[in-house]
């Protein structure tokens, strides 16, 4: 699986059964230089379709960073959880 183009995003996993996008950001320069894990969100009720542009970003060599920004920020509800994402590299449907 290849790394998504990000300076921010680690990896990106979707369950299409509970449409719950799952986003692992890499840690920033400060927390880098602690033993912190690099943080994890859900959110909810995203469509397939939102995932869908994330792999086709990829494929295109896209800033998956922006797209996030412009397409899953401020758009649906979250919750900050603990880095569970066994593809700790790309894009990928966990179902």
């Amino acid at each position: 699986m290849e790394t998504p183009e990000s300076s921010n995003i680690a990896a990106i996993n979707y369950s299409t059964k509970k449409k719950v996008l799952t986003v692992d950001f890499k840690p920033s320069i400060k927390e880098s230089q602690t033993v912190k894990p690099p943080n994890s969100y859900e959110y909810y009720e995203v469509p397939k379709e939102v995932f869908d542009a994330f792999k086709a970003a990829r494929k295109k060599k896209e800033s998956v960073g922006k797209l996030f920004a412009a397409s899953v920020k401020g758009k649906y509800e979250f919750n900050k959880v603990p880095t569970k994402i066994k593809n700790k590299k790309g894009i990928k449907n966990v179902d």
